[in-house]
Formats: structure tokens, C-alpha cells, sequence
């Protein structure tokens, strides 16, 4: 029999967390054989592989899947996907980790609803006593997915976070939908199409997953060219997602739009990284996307490096980005 869900936890380099996360995924009030966890060891240099294969020896529903080389995390989630048997699988950061118990709520909302996405909040601050699970009282809310996005935009971690859903994987494959591989911010726009597509959407108003601030992160550790250009790259493809919908849903499509211009004033930035970084930032710019706004964002590139190291200063204050954003219809 397939298991209900699939657990999707890609890992590198947590070796002082991935003890608590696996702990968060085993202690729940649902038989073992009714879930599966599919690790992703995406090449880890540290003891991670380790904790991980003790973990496997206590549970037999924990499978262990290898990369051969580093492919990031976008591919990872990807690996772990395409092995998964359940019928919903949730991707949860290596680094973070679950509210106890809280399976057995899950499974009983998916046993009486056919829903394409669960979405639910979050523990930033992991002392914090607000919004309590408690599985004697729990309300659900149910939306279209573009009421959902409307009404819910401003929530970041809820909106663009892949860790903030439980997703049909019917519902994923019939839509061919899966994570950009090779690229930090993998999940960004992925969240928002998920989201837009989804005819049921149950929000549980609760924090039920401890979503980390580790400096050491993959995305939290310093920028690099190639951070700032992957985000270049995912306001781009929002535009392209605004430009798709902004007949069918005007005022989303306004929204979208405005965050994706937010992303991509990052291109600001670049005065900070030495040259050798901003070599790798062009290069990656230059890379397959041929989108109106990487057009557009690579004149201003070129027009930034003309000038002295100080004039940058300044024009990282006054920047004529905001007037290039606007133009773009």
C-alpha cells in the first residue's frame, strides 16, 4: 500500500541539525508505515550522511537517496520527487523541524478533503508561545488558490516558502510542475504558480513548522555574483508569470509584479562584490535568459561599471533602476 505522504528532506552540511529534524519527523501520532521520509544527500562533507544512515537503521520507512555530485537544492527536492510513493509530499528544510504530533491532524483533513494544497505557518522565533497548534481545536480555511494568494500576498514565508505546504503529488505532476535546478531561491515563483493553479487550498492558521535563522544557510551565508544574479533571475521570471495572468487576475498580476521589480533592485548590490565576484554575477546573467527585464537589467549593468568605484557608491543610492522597472509593460 502507498503511504499517504512523502517527507522530502534534501541535506547538505547540517550535521547540527538534521538529528532534531529527523526527531521532529519521527515523534507523530501516525503509524510509521503511513508516511515515508526520502532523504537527499546532495555530496554533504560533514557527518550528516551519518546521522542519517543511524536514523535508517531505526526506521524502515526512511530511504536514503545519494547524489554523486552537488546539484544544489532545487535538484535535490527534485530527486527526492521523483522517488516519492504518497499521495502528498512536504518538503522541509534539512535545518528546520516539525511540531510533535501534528501528522495525525493532517492525515484526517486529507482523509475528508480532496485538496490540491495544505498551507500553514510558522515558528521564526523557536520560544515563541503565539499560535499554538492544538490538535482538540483546530479550524481550517478553504479557498480557490488566486483568493488564497490574494488575501494571504504579504506572508512570505506562507506564499513563497515550499516548506509551507503539504501538496497533492497528482496535482504537481498533472501541472508538470517541479523546482529550478542549479540556482539559489529555487522555490520562489514555483511557490506562486503552486498557489495560482490550485482549485482547493486549506489554510491551517497555526505554526506547526520551526523554520530556522541559520546564518550558515545556503541562503542566510554571505552573497556571492552568483546569489544576486539568481535573483535577477527569479524577479524575471515573476514579470514573465505577471505578464501570463495580468489579464485573467489584474490586481494578483499587480502584486507579482511589484515583488518582482523589489527582486531584481538587488542588481543594486553588486557595488559590494569584489571583481572577481561580479565577473561570476555576469556571467551567470547571461546565462539562457533572454527575458525583456535581463535585457534590461544588463544595459544597466554595463552602464554601472562605466563609472569609478565611488560614482557607483552614489548611483547605489540614486539608481535609475526604479525608472528601467516602471518601463516594463
Amino acid at each position: 500500500m502507498s503511504p499517504k505522504l512523502s517527507i522530502i528532506i534534501p541535506f547538505y552540511n547540517v550535521e547540527k541539525y538534521i538529528g532534531e529534524c529527523l526527531d521532529s519527523v519521527y515523534h507523530q501520532d501516525v503509524p510509521e508505515d503511513e508516511y515515508e521520509v526520502i532523504c537527499v544527500n546532495d555530496c554533504s562533507p560533514d557527518h550528516s550522511r551519518d546521522i542519517t544512515l543511524q536514523y535508517q537503521q531505526k526506521h524502515s520507512n526512511l530511504i536514503l537517496i545519494e547524489h554523486e555530485k552537488n546539484k544544489m537544492l532545487g535538484a535535490a527536492r527534485n530527486t527526492g520527487l521523483k522517488a516519492a510513493r504518497g499521495e502528498y509530499v512536504w518538503f522541509i528544510d534539512s535545518d528546520d523541524y516539525i511540531v510533535n504530533n501534528v501528522l495525525g491532524t493532517i492525515f484526517s483533513i486529507l482523509n475528508k478533503n480532496k485538496v490540491d494544497i495544505i498551507c500553514f505557518d510558522c515558528f521564526r522565533n523557536f520560544n515563541e508561545e503565539i499560535n499554538h497548534f492544538h490538535p482538540d481545536s483546530i479550524n481550517i480555511i478553504e479557498k480557490k488558490g488566486i483568493t488564497f494568494l490574494n488575501e494571504y500576498f504579504n506572508n512570505n514565508f506562507l506564499i513563497f516558502s515550499s516548506s509551507s505546504k503539504i501538496i497533492s503529488l497528482n496535482f504537481l505532476i498533472n501541472k508538470h510542475f517541479e523546482f529550478q535546478e542549479g540556482v539559489f531561491f529555487e522555490d520562489a515563483d514555483l511557490s506562486l504558480k503552486l498557489l495560482y493553479f490550485a482549485s482547493h487550498v486549506i489554510y491551517l492558521p497555526y505554526s506547526i513548522y520551526y523554520y530556522r535563522i541559520n546564518n550558515n544557510s545556503i541562503i542566510l551565508s554571505n552573497y556571492s555574483g552568483k546569489k544576486y544574479a539568481d535573483m535577477i533571475k527569479v524577479a524575471s521570471r515573476k514579470i514573465d508569470f505577471y505578464k501570463e495572468i495580468q489579464n485573467e487576475a489584474p490586481l494578483l498580476a499587480l502584486k507579482i509584479k511589484k515583488d518582482g521589480c523589489w527582486n531584481a533592485t538587488s542588481i543594486k548590490k553588486i557595488v559590494f562584490l569584489n571583481s572577481k565576484e561580479r565577473k561570476k554575477f555576469y556571467q551567470e546573467i547571461q546565462l539562457k535568459d533572454n527575458s525583456n527585464l535581463i535585457k534590461e537589467l544588463k544595459g544597466y549593468y554595463r552602464f554601472f561599471l562605466s563609472y569609478p568605484r565611488f560614482t557607483q557608491l552614489i548611483l547605489f543610492f540614486v539608481s535609475p533602476i526604479a525608472r528601467i522597472l516602471k518601463r516594463l509593460k
